[in-house]
């Protein structure tokens, strides 16, 4: 039988959504839906059925503090999903190694509590992936740019500094001038005592 699912965002942020579901035998579908501002939906990326000997992947560990995972970011460009091995999450996304500076996520974070913060940007490291992926922090007017290199973390993907953060942080990746895979799993932000 045919389902369909009515979704509401509020306010309406996001260009793009991506959807996972599970059926109780373990097969995932997953579907992109572009989203426009009058009313209709297209999807750019048809219904995919894993086998369910092909589970999604599993976080590696609990995280503390506040997960900003990639299915909630924006991105510019066309992503692929991977499900390796996610920090966060069920899986992560990755720019294919193309389309070299067409391709951002930009994660725009509310906190709960003003405070300083932790920011950790979350991804599977691997030798196949970029040693010089640009990431941006813009937090009060004021931007700070990183080199990330993707190929080894210091945990569950890499430190961003600790942060002031009154109300909103918003952290973007880009492939812009990179030499590998751009894997991207999300934002952690850990409260500083």
């Amino acid at each position: 039988p045919q389902r369909h699912y009515v979704l509401n965002f509020d306010p309406l942020e996001a260009e793009r959504v991506r959807l996972q579901l599970r059926k109780s035998n373990g097969a995932v579908g997953v579907c992109e839906v572009r989203i426009y501002e009058d009313a209709g939906w297209s999807t750019e990326k048809p219904f995919l059925e894993l086998e369910p000997e092909s589970p999604p992947g599993k976080p590696v560990r609990q995280l503390d503090g506040l997960i900003v995972d990639d299915a909630v970011a924006q991105t510019t460009g066309s992503w692929e999903a991977g499900e390796n091995t996610p920090s966060a999450g069920t899986g992560y996304i990755h720019d294919g190694n193309e389309d070299k500076g067409r391709k951002s996520t930009t994660f725009a974070i509310k906190v709960p509590n003003p405070g300083r913060y932790e920011v950790r940007f979350l991804y599977a490291p691997l030798a196949n992936r970029s040693s010089r992926t640009p990431v941006t922090v813009t937090l009060a007017g004021t931007v700070k740019e990183f080199l990330v290199n993707q190929k080894t973390s210091d945990g569950a993907g890499k430190s961003l500094g600790s942060h002031e953060i009154d109300r909103e942080i918003t952290v973007k990746i880009s492939n812009r001038d990179t030499d590998g895979y751009v894997v991207v799993d999300g934002v952690q932000l850990v409260r500083v005592k």
